[in-house]
């Protein structure tokens, strides 16, 4: 944090190489920096912003980001960070579609009354589906 906060102009292109990386606890770690320096980083968000993102085993950090960011994101975020929800792979096993949509629910659960219709109404969309419990 330190190191970003100091010298930014190196520290942004490795934050980005950990946000991309093969581990999945590397990238958790972009993330939760991602959060944490948003205003110094947030460009770097739109680069890898997309529904491999929107990983399970990035359910904490990317939450969190989510829960604090996005009202603070410019239109063109917001409209690309539902997209990326809308587009979560199925996985594999019964009942993908199921599965998909709860998931879809639980990000949008972050980003719900932030000020965004879109994500408002396919939230509450998904909350009124009573097949997904």
């Amino acid at each position: 944090m330190s190191w970003i906060d100091t010298d930014i102009a190196a520290a942004k292109p490795f934050v980005e190489v950990l946000l991309r990386d093969e581990a999945e606890i590397v990238r958790r770690i972009g993330i939760y920096i991602l959060g944490q320096r948003w205003e110094a980083l947030r460009d770097i968000y739109q680069s890898v912003l997309g529904p491999r993102l929107f990983d399970v085993g990035h359910l904490h950090e990317l939450y969190g980001l989510l829960k604090t960011r996005f009202v603070n994101m410019e239109v063109s975020e917001k409209q690309r960070t539902v997209e990326a929800i809308r587009h979560i792979p199925l996985p594999g096993g019964d009942e993908p579609e199921q599965w998909q949509k709860r998931m879809q629910r639980r990000w949008l659960s972050a980003i719900a009354d932030k000020g965004y219709s879109a994500a408002d109404a396919w939230f509450l969309e998904l909350q009124s589906d009573k097949t997904l419990g």
